[in-house]
């Protein structure tokens, strides 16, 4: 299953914020993601962090989420609108 991104749900910055907020750097979450037999690129979590690919496979999001310690509802929290 693929969950998509977009400007009202940008899940890769929900990702990067939570990541940070942990103190993990990317670098150690692939590792951590690749430990749970989560097959991804350094390269592939950029692009999913900027928003470049829409989509993320629910494997991925599922192991982000354990790894992170965080809720679904973090991740996939709506954009704040900004007036």
């Amino acid at each position: 299953m693929n969950i998509k991104q977009n400007a009202d749900f940008p899940i890769g910055k929900n990702i990067r914020d939570i990541r940070i907020s942990r103190g993990l750097g990317q670098q150690a979450l692939l590792i951590e993601m690749q430990m749970r037999d989560v097959n991804i690129s350094s390269q592939r979590l950029g692009r999913i962090e900027r928003g470049i690919i829409e989509g993320i496979y629910m494997v991925e999001l599922d192991a982000i989420r354990e790894i992170l310690d965080t809720s679904y509802d973090e991740l996939l929290k709506k954009a704040e609108r900004q007036n």
